[in-house]
């Protein structure tokens, strides 16, 4: 291996001037579960974030020889009082990881990249919301981020492994398919059920407007806020990422939407990468909260994705009780945090570990159930 030679690019124009390198390694190294280690993902945030939020961006690169070897798309974000570095997109990013050569030098270029991170003064830590137990990089960075400081479950159905939606349908367990059934019995009796999929065009900015409505609808009504992806910065970001996704190639963006009759129920969105679907984001009309039209939206996608032999279903993180009635199969995700000296020890041990789980469980047993108290009273008083 030769000697690595790194430098950051920073900001919009650096984003875009290193695209084709970019784009080369990943289309020469990359594998289905790196959507957002992809040049779209990051191009996305650099062409719909302030300058102030560009300024911050710091895509790590990596060079042997003049041939660039890892891109890890990383940007400076305070949590709490601590600043750290992060996957670009932050929580709109599920999956971390880094880009990097597969030549059988993946873990020193790794290794090497922490190396060289761990001397940028000002930063407490390397944060890592969701490295995967099979991610390119789980192996270097769990060896030297050490035990996990957090663990969930990403759920996916396998759609390479069914024949066509029926058989799948038949693998759901008697009351999951009898939920179904009841649903697309009530909304029959509205109108025909028809499902569509746009991957671009003028409809989609228009579905994507309803939404991010009703999702919105659906976070005030428990009380939530979804500050990530409901943002305005959130909102340009995916936006952006689903238009420039929808412009050919890959990732490719895959707008699902279910009618009964002429009246849309539900829509959802999402992407797919080297043979995998991304379920990104949904919502449904909440006047038909009862009729289960989300579910049937889901079903009717996973149907498309079979179709098509599309190989993976990624329901992605956080696992949920709505997610495991589609499918038994899951693949861990891990936290970790990287800290060098105090600060970093007391963000890793103390902040992520001790204070902010409980910062969380107070909010949810406080701040949430008020908040609901004030959407039952907005609505019964009709505000």
């Amino acid at each position: 291996m030769s000697p690595l030679e790194w430098s950051f690019a920073r900001g919009r124009e650096a984003v875009a001037a290193l695209g084709p390198e970019w784009r080369e390694l990943e289309l020469e190294h990359g594998d289905d579960q790196q959507m957002f280690q992809t040049h779209a993902f990051t191009e996305a945030f650099t062409r719909s974030a302030t300058p102030e939020a560009n300024a911050r961006l710091r895509v790590l690169v990596g060079r042997e020889a003049g041939r660039t070897v890892l891109v890890w798309p990383l940007i400076r974000r305070r949590r709490g009082p601590f600043v750290v570095l992060e996957q670009v997109g932050g929580l709109l990013a599920p999956y971390d990881d880094v880009l990097v050569c597969r030549d059988g030098a993946e873990r020193e270029r790794v290794s090497a990249a922490l190396d060289f991170l761990a001397t940028r003064s000002g930063v407490a830590s390397i944060h890592l919301r969701g490295l995967r137990e099979h991610a390119v990089a789980a192996g270097p960075l769990a060896s030297r981020f050490g035990a996990p400081v957090g663990a969930t479950l990403a759920p996916f159905v396998p759609t390479e492994r069914f024949a066509d939606g029926d058989a799948y349908l038949a693998s759901l367990d008697k009351w999951t398919r009898k939920d179904l059934r009841r649903s697309i019995r009530l909304l029959e009796s509205i109108g025909p059920l028809r499902h569509v999929v746009r991957e671009a065009g003028a409809e989609v900015p228009l579905l994507l407007d309803q939404l991010f409505h009703w999702k919105a609808q659906w976070l005030r009504a428990r009380g939530l806020d979804g500050r990530a992806v409901m943002s305005d910065a959130g909102r340009r970001h995916v936006t952006e990422f689903a238009r420039l996704a929808g412009c050919g190639g890959e990732p490719r963006t895959r707008v699902s939407a279910l009618y009964a009759g002429d009246r849309l129920v539900a829509v959802g969105l999402g992407f797919e990468y080297r043979g995998r679907h991304y379920e990104y984001l949904d919502a449904f009309d909440a006047e038909l909260h009862r009729c289960g039209a989300g579910r049937v939206r889901l079903l009717e996608g996973i149907r498309d994705a079979i179709e098509r032999r599309v190989r993976v279903y990624d329901l992605m993180t956080p696992a949920t009780e709505f997610k495991e009635l589609w499918t038994a199969e899951g693949q861990r995700v891990f936290a970790h945090a990287l800290g060098e000296g105090v600060l970093g020890r007391v963000f890793a041990n103390t902040y992520l570990r001790v204070a902010r789980p409980w910062l969380k469980k107070a909010y949810n047993a406080v701040v949430v159930p008020m908040r609901r108290r004030m959407v039952r009273v907005a609505t019964h008083s009709g505000w």
